[in-house]
């Protein structure tokens, strides 16, 4: 049996740093996403400006981090499911219908982001090389 510091080096060893720096900016836009979509639920531009102006804050923030990434369609589609899956637990356990809605269109616009995203750089690519 493997150490756990053998492990641990070949489960990280074969990762770039821009693997890292895109993982990170992934959680970043995914966890601004969350509370701009909580802050964003609650905005009203006459009763709590403040709220719209965090929500449109944290959806320029996750837009910067989607733009700074190096596999853009990958960051954006992973981002749009972590508030899918930090909401998830909860409302499994509380039953809540209209949350669990929630997650699972934002689980399905994650993947639907990344499969049209991956198909467009493909035909992007195949265009540019057989023209």
């Amino acid at each position: 049996m493997k150490s756990l510091r053998l492990q641990f080096r070949e489960a990280l060893g074969g990762k770039s740093a821009v693997w890292y720096v895109d993982f990170t900016l992934t959680l970043i836009a995914g966890l601004v996403i969350f509370f701009g979509a909580i802050f964003g639920m609650s905005a009203d531009s006459v009763r709590a400006p403040y709220d719209l102006k965090v929500a449109i804050g944290c959806f320029v923030v996750a837009g910067i981090c989607v733009l700074v990434a190096s596999n853009k369609v990958l960051v954006l589609s992973c981002a749009v499911m972590v508030p899918a899956t930090l909401a998830a637990f909860h409302a499994g356990f509380s039953g809540n219908r209209k949350v669990l809605l929630f997650c699972l269109l934002s689980l399905l616009a994650g993947f639907l982001i990344l499969i049209l995203g991956t198909l467009a750089k493909s035909f992007w690519r195949s265009s540019r090389r057989g023209g």
